[in-house]
């Protein structure tokens, strides 16, 4: 069974740019809003209400606002904070990946035990 099989909406053209009409951006370390969000949201609710009610589609939304707000501040805001004071100490450099995680001067097991070696002073 096709997701949409009969298109897209009477009000909305049928694209075939997959971003049209996606609200986060969530490629880069942080993810942010598009800077038309809420016409893009607004574009994509009017698609999926033509299967679901407003209220799953609302609670769709709600869940995946939380997802990735939990994301960037739990996670991806801290560590690019970290990944910027190793930086600045010149523990690492801004080419992503070249530092081995099992090196001569950390001989670590896990990433976690890695990231603390690293931030030693």
């Amino acid at each position: 069974m096709r997701h949409l099989p009969h298109g897209c909406t009477s009000k909305l053209r049928s694209t075939h740019d997959v971003g049209a009409r996606i609200s986060w951006n969530l490629r880069p370390g942080v993810a942010f809003k598009q800077k038309d969000w809420e016409k893009r949201r607004e574009d994509m609710k009017s698609v999926c209400a033509n299967c679901h009610a407003a209220d799953w589609i609302n609670s769709f939304y709600v869940q995946l606002d939380g997802v990735v707000d939990l994301g960037n501040e739990k996670f991806f805001k801290p560590v690019k904070d970290v990944m910027a004071k190793l930086q600045q100490a010149g523990k690492i450099t801004n080419t992503p990946f070249d530092a081995p995680l099992n090196g001569p001067t950390t001989n670590c097991g896990t990433i976690r035990d890695a990231a603390l070696a690293w931030a030693r002073p």
